[in-house]
């Protein structure tokens, strides 16, 4: 398959293993990644596909992301299929890493049915370390929504049943507890 790499990643850019994203485009002949990558789980199709350095757990386990994501299967949390990968790179042994899934628009698309027209896709762009004001941009879409979320959440009690039930018009609390609970339990230092 011909196609294009970047590097990929924040804080683990840091590390001599990068970790890349895997792109296709018309330009490299192909416009998707037509493969059951991952046996059990996740597309046949794809945009693009991630090769993780381990992120935080590069210099330990290597392992915990992917192990994370096989244990919060059958939740009410979306989670990228994982398989390990050797690496070759320009011929050169570059080490195991984590085959994943990339969690943008199309995955979005392809796991849940959502139109990519009418998606706001968040991140954090915080890049400041865990200390530092979160900045939210968003990837795909607008802030709307969520700059109309922050404000309620910041002007109403949540404890009373009005204003959280309006709340839980604005977000799933349900899967946003579940997603707590499973970064929490999972000790992930990078989220």
């Amino acid at each position: 398959l011909d196609a294009g790499i970047r590097i990929h990643g924040g804080l683990s850019r840091i590390w001599a293993q990068k970790s890349f994203r895997i792109l296709v485009r018309g330009g490299y002949g192909t416009a998707d990644i037509n493969e059951r990558v991952f046996k059990t789980e996740g597309l046949d199709t794809f945009k693009h596909l991630l090769l993780r350095n381990g992120g935080t757990d590069n210099n330990r386990a290597h392992l915990r992301d992917g192990l994370a994501s096989r244990l919060i299967r059958g939740e009410d949390l979306e989670a990228a299929a994982f398989r390990p990968a050797i690496v070759i790179l320009n011929g050169e042994y570059w080490g195991v890493q984590n085959l994943r899934e990339r969690i943008d628009k199309y995955y979005l698309e392809g796991h849940l049915g959502v139109d990519p027209d009418q998606l706001d896709l968040l991140e954090n762009a915080g890049r400041g370390g865990p200390y530092t004001k979160m900045v939210v941009e968003a990837v795909e879409g607008d802030l709307l929504h969520w700059d109309n979320m922050i404000s309620f959440v910041l002007r109403n009690d949540l404890s009373i049943p009005a204003n959280y039930a309006h709340l839980q018009t604005l977000i799933d609390t349900d899967n946003f507890a579940n997603y707590q609970i499973i970064e929490i339990f999972c000790a992930n230092k990078d989220w």
